[in-house]
């Protein structure tokens, strides 16, 4: 997979990691796909929660997942291998109080598993796009769970796309106030 040349200093893993949509069709085997989810496992959450939870399907068994994605995701994810749906517990499961931060967690978990199929020279590539409330009904998703993205996995094909720019680090982050514009 072509990877994004971006300034800055951070590691490397990070600068090339980008969220192409030009697929091939291929399938990702199933030894590389169990390692994506499992690297969601090891994401830290508010008191070890690990209140994530995915739906995923393979192609072409994944018409009940597929069918919920936005036409224009809908247009490029036909090349892709596998759709997970992303959704998070939002009570505890402690003492079932608001877990503020479910959410937050959960979007550390979808970063490993993104992080794992860049190393993998997988794309993984995730949308809002998709009927939110056609997921909660066809999947039978309890009340409890938040519904919060899907992810498209799949392999890249060499085409016209290029990774998008990255705001500067002064733009995002300041130190001791927030002197922001906007």
């Amino acid at each position: 997979m072509r990877k994004a040349k971006r300034d800055g200093i951070c590691d490397n893993i990070f600068r090339e990691r980008w969220s192409p949509r030009s697929l091939s069709g291929e399938l990702i085997s199933d030894n590389d796909f169990l390692k994506i989810l499992d690297a969601a496992r090891f994401a830290p959450s508010s008191f070890n929660e690990q209140e994530w939870r995915f739906v995923w399907a393979k192609k072409p068994n994944w018409i009940n997942l597929f069918e919920l994605l936005a036409p224009p995701n809908q247009e490029w994810c036909k090349d892709a291998s596998h759709l997970v749906l992303v959704c998070a517990r939002s009570n505890y499961s402690r003492n079932n109080k608001p877990n503020r931060v479910a959410s937050f967690d959960a979007g550390l978990s979808v970063q490993n598993m993104l992080l794992q199929a860049s190393i993998l020279g997988i794309v993984g590539h995730a949308m809002g796009g998709f009927d939110v409330e056609l997921a909660r009904k066809n999947l039978k998703i309890p009340e409890q769970y938040e519904v919060l993205i899907m992810i498209a996995f799949g392999v890249y094909k060499e085409g016209d796309e290029s990774p998008s720019d990255r705001k500067k680090l002064e733009e995002i982050a300041r130190e001791r106030e927030f002197t922001f514009d906007g």
